[in-house]
Parts: structure tokens; sequence; C-alpha cells
């Protein structure tokens, strides 16, 4: 974009009004799950991702994101056994994920 021909404003129109949202697998990681939920609303975040979460942490996870209101945009879940022909959590890992996205 050359701000003298006129196409870097549409730009800097279009980039205002992209919303990211907060990959809390690298930001944060030195606070609690819950606190790293708040801290992304805190600078103006509107979701989040997040990497593996600890078993323990869901009821934290589901309380910080009902309070603050954030999506939770993307979840990764822990992948399967290459050997065993598993993707990610499409069979092996099904029964023991499952009954815990319920609950975020």
């Amino acid at each position: 974009d050359d701000p003298k021909s006129g196409t870097f404003g549409r730009s800097m129109d279009v980039m205002s009004r992209l919303q990211f949202s907060a990959n809390l697998g690298f930001l944060w990681t030195e606070l609690p799950i819950d606190h790293a939920i708040q801290r992304a609303v805190e600078v103006g975040f509107h979701g989040i991702e997040m990497h593996w979460p600890h078993p323990a942490d869901i009821s934290k996870i589901k309380s910080a994101l009902t309070s603050t209101h954030l999506p939770l945009l993307s979840l990764n879940t822990v992948p399967g056994t290459k050997q065993n022909g598993d993707l990610a959590c499409a069979r092996c890992q099904t029964v023991e994920v499952r009954p815990k996205l319920r609950l975020i």
C-alpha cells in the first residue's frame, strides 16, 4: 500500500475491522488459565484459543468464559496414536474428551 496512491487508507480500514483471538497456549502462560482469559479481555481480544487444557482447569475455564462473555474459538486436543489410525480425538480420545468438551 502506498499512502500517496489512496489504497493505504482502505487497507487500514480493513485492518481496523479485524478481530483477533488470544491463543493462550502462547500468551500469558505464566498466569493461571482463568487469569489469562481475563487478561485477554483487558487487552481487547474478542475470543480465545487454547491447547490441551488441564482437566483440573475445566471449571475455571468455564467460569472465566461465562464471566467475560468471550467465546472459545479453537481448542486443540491431545493427538491420538498414529499407529492406531487415530486422528486427534476422532476415535481413541472420544470417550475421554467428549465429557470435558460439554463442560466448556
